[in-house]
């Protein structure tokens, strides 16, 4: 209309439309939490569950802390929580991983793994299982560790005590200096292995650090290892590329919860395949061969009564009946690349499968 004046807008209005246009825009990432332990106890009174993220890449410095939550009280299993981050601070070549720890009274209740999330095949939904400290670990672990150790997952071979180490994420190998917890691996290694040099999946706490040569003058990147977090015989990195898809794959079962599988000489290895059409799984415990149904709903799965041939084997039965419990446990499921993990209604692991090539099927 002639005359009329345009709206005019107090100061606070602006401010605050100007304020929340900015938080829009830099609304963080978060990564999701699911945490759990195995313990069946009561809620502590004045229990605190914290966590970081971290980006563990550097062998040399601290772990870089790039958000943190803290719970407290949690409450009732599993612990659901969430941890911000900027997602610009992301870099596609770094290594990130997760970890928790629940304190009560200044004392270290439980303490989990560092989880990686974010890379190399990793997302942003990480399950945490906490444990109970060692007897050996101290009461109150810092989040971050000092510097020198992060997490590595690689194959680890052994010719004459002399061990190798290749890291899954580069590539790259690595000769392992004969010190620390050289012994621990070595030692774990000799038991589980069937021949000499057989390669296998090792995942550790470590660091890179300039050792004399082996053969020759100077220097050279070796591995330092501060600690074994597990060995799993059977399991490897796992093929290059995109992530194995769930349905239509060769699954081969490699861990039943905490364990590894190991297999008898000439033992078949257990395995599942996942057939969409019908929701048919088929597979084998390694001597029966087994049939069922399954039901599939985004990241929840469930298996319905396995049937299965009736035949006596002289080795394995004891894995087989452990592959149907678990099956008939499962609830949901996660793929980070080659691997399949299966969850209990306590988002607790009970099976891990590697995806297999046609040919070995």
């Amino acid at each position: 209309m002639p005359g009329s004046q345009p709206p005019r807008w107090s100061f606070a209005a602006v401010a605050m439309l100007a304020a929340t246009a900015a938080l829009g825009a830099q609304t963080p990432a978060v990564v999701k939490c699911t945490a759990a332990f195995r313990e069946r106890i009561a809620p502590v009174p004045g229990a605190v569950l914290e966590a970081a993220l971290e980006d563990v890449s550097s062998t040399d410095a601290p772990a870089e802390v790039l958000g943190t939550a803290r719970i407290e009280n949690p409450g009732d299993l599993p612990f659901r929580f969430e941890i911000a981050f900027d997602p610009a601070r992301i870099d596609q070549t770094r290594l990130y991983a997760v970890r928790a720890r629940i304190m009560a009274d200044g004392r270290l209740i439980f303490i989990s793994q560092r989880h990686p999330v974010l890379t190399h095949g990793h997302g942003r939904d990480v399950r945490i299982l906490l444990r109970r400290p060692s007897p050996a670990a101290p009461t109150q672990p810092e989040i971050p560790d000092g510097p020198g150790s992060t997490p590595m997952r690689g194959m680890y071979r052994s010719l004459a005590g002399a061990g190798r180490y290749t890291d899954c994420a580069t590539g790259q190998g690595y000769p392992v200096a004969k010190e620390a917890a050289h012994a621990t691996l070595e030692a774990a290694y000799s038991a589980a292995s069937r021949r000499p040099g057989e390669e296998m999946l090792a995942t550790i706490e470590g660091s890179i650090q300039p050792r004399p040569k082996t053969e020759g003058a100077g220097e050279e990147p070796t591995l330092v290892v501060s600690r074994l977090l597990g060995l799993w015989p059977g399991e490897t990195c796992g093929a290059k590329g995109a992530a194995a898809p769930l349905e239509d794959t060769y699954w081969r079962l490699t861990r039943l919860g905490d364990e590894p599988v190991i297999l008898a000489e000439g033992q078949q290895a257990p395995y599942i395949r996942l057939e969409p059409a019908p929701r048919r799984a088929a597979g084998s415990g390694g001597c029966n061969r087994m049939t069922g149904g399954y039901e599939l709903e985004e990241d929840k799965l469930t298996f319905g009564a396995m049937s299965s041939t009736m035949m006596a084997c002289l080795n394995g039965m004891e894995i087989e009946e452990a592959f149907h419990g678990a099956l008939g446990k499962a609830r949901t499921w996660k793929i980070a690349g080659q691997h399949l993990e299966l969850y209990d209604e306590k988002h607790v692991m009970v099976a891990r499968f590697e995806a297999q090539p046609v040919a070995q099927q």
